[in-house]
């Protein structure tokens, strides 16, 4: 039972490995190019607290700003039902163009975020897989330079969060708030 029990526990992590290494990287990524102000415009996660907070949710402007080391600082401010939220982070560079890490002080959790996706002028597609202790969460990002996309770029994000294992229920496209907008 114990072997049975042994397997199965590694059988998992393998699995959880394996979607982690799938995840693609935008080819010939330019990290000038993404520097700027983006809006979120819809979330998947299979995170508990996104599946019972993103009814609340109501939008948030991030800034992605090259920094002296190369790294990508990034200003968020999120609109919350107790009010705007002020989030600062660094996003570390890695080999591979297009990735980045991310180890979150508070919570202590480590986040390998990766650019699936862009054409720099309107849209990007972000994945972020997150551990903290033993548990892992995957979350899917899609920003756009206004908040009006096309809808195939929204169908992209859709077909992109099902091939990553994330059902309708996880996926949550924000309503449109343009009060962030110039608070950031």
């Amino acid at each position: 039972v114990m072997k049975a029990v042994l397997f199965c526990a590694g059988m998992v992590l393998v699995c959880a490995l394996r979607v982690k290494a799938d995840v693609p990287v935008q080819k010939d990524f330019d990290i000038n190019k993404i520097v700027g102000k983006w809006r979120l415009v819809a979330a998947a996660s299979d995170s508990e607290w996104f599946k019972t907070k993103k009814e609340t949710l109501k939008g948030a402007t991030t800034v992605f700003t090259l920094n002296e080391s190369g790294n990508l600082d990034v200003r968020a401010n999120h609109q919350r039902p107790e009010g705007c939220v002020e989030m600062n982070r660094t996003y570390s560079t890695t080999e591979q163009p297009g990735r980045f890490t991310y180890t979150n002080p508070e919570y202590g959790s480590v986040n390998d975020i990766r650019v699936v996706d862009t054409n720099y002028d309107d849209y990007a597609l972000m994945y972020f897989y997150t551990t903290k202790d033993i548990e892992t969460f995957h979350k899917v990002k899609l920003y756009g330079r206004t908040l009006d996309l096309k809808p195939e770029i929204v169908d992209k994000f859709k077909q992109f969060c099902i091939t990553q294992g994330f059902t309708q229920d996880t996926m949550f496209i924000l309503p449109k708030n343009d009060s962030l907008m110039t608070n950031i």
